[in-house]
């Protein structure tokens, strides 16, 4: 009878061994998980921006960049911050010099490079150059004079050449060099950067 109780006290005092071995192991498995939740920090880019994950499959980043818009007299550029993606292409910043200047920057004294209705119908970029292809109303409705001309140009150029992988900048209409816009400036030739604005 003794023996049979010595066993049976054996038996659960293995069990509870056992149940407590499990219960011990499972916390210090999921403590380790929460340890690693905690110390796993936003990963950092070279230039300082933070990646955060919202939930999508690939970590989004954003960047501020500069874009020159002509001033109301046409005698400046003046600079306008935007926000874009990390990895935005060429395109997208040309894309933000066609919208123009938004209501505060308008009030500022800014003012639109570009006619309405010109689209961009591709950008390249080889040795260094931007060769930036617009639709035929750049032609068709430019109305401006040399000070235009220079303007339009500049905004383009100068917003553009900021970035070390271009120095020059071509425009083209319909995939075609042009040689001015009224006649005021070479539109022929790789523009660089127009220091006095």
């Amino acid at each position: 009878m003794k023996k049979t109780t010595d066993c049976r006290i054996n038996r659960y005092v293995k069990n509870c061994l056992v149940i407590a071995f499990v219960l011990m192991l499972s916390l210090v498995l999921s403590g380790c998980d929460e340890n690693q939740k905690h110390s796993e920090k936003p990963p950092v880019t070279s230039n300082g921006e933070v990646t955060v994950n919202t939930g999508k499959t690939k970590p989004e980043t954003q960047r501020e960049i500069t874009v020159y818009f002509p001033n109301k007299t046409g005698d400046k550029l003046l600079p306008a911050k935007r926000k874009i993606k990390g990895d935005a292409p060429v395109e997208e910043i040309v894309s933000l010099i066609l919208e123009g200047p938004d209501e505060a920057e308008q009030t500022a004294g800014m003012v639109r490079p570009f006619p309405g209705g010109v689209k961009l119908l591709e950008v390249a970029v080889r040795d260094k150059i931007a060769r930036v292809d617009f639709s035929a109303e750049l032609t068709k409705e430019f109305q401006g004079g040399s000070t235009g001309e220079i303007m339009l140009a500049s905004s383009l150029v100068n917003t553009l050449t900021k970035y070390p992988e271009i120095e020059k900048v071509q425009i083209l209409v319909e995939g075609k060099r042009i040689e001015s816009l009224s006649g005021h400036l070479d539109f022929s030739e790789p523009m660089e950067e127009f220091k006095d604005y």
